[in-house]
């Protein structure tokens, strides 16, 4: 059985275990409990999971004004407007890609 990467751990975390996680390496860093290589490790990996995060704020920011951009009702869902239009699909990793009929702004998955 394989384990996630690291990064997707980190990314799949509540706010408050990541938290719990960073205050501990912080801890084992500061004690000297951490080599110099897992710190790095670990750095990079809570950096690419931040950086998915980055993406997926980013894909929702621009389903939403894609949504503006096509009349959605304030008071409207934003992915059932754009679903009805056929301008969104769902992924099958999840989360929602624009479609070609969203025109140049379309965009490939986010994962």
């Amino acid at each position: 059985m394989t384990s996630k990467p690291l990064w997707q751990q980190f990314y799949e975390m509540t706010e408050k275990q990541a938290q719990e996680v960073q205050a501990e390496d912080l801890r084992r860093i500061r004690s000297g409990e951490m080599s110099p290589h897992e710190a790095e490790e670990r750095a990079r990996a809570w950096r690419r999971a931040s950086e998915q995060q980055l993406r997926e704020a980013e894909t929702q920011f621009e389903l939403c004004k894609l949504a503006r951009a096509t009349g959605c009702p304030d008071q409207m869902p934003v992915i059932p407007w754009l679903l009805e239009r056929g301008l969104v699909v769902e992924h099958p990793d999840g989360g929602y890609v624009m479609t070609a009929k969203a025109g140049p702004r379309a965009a490939a998955p986010n994962k």
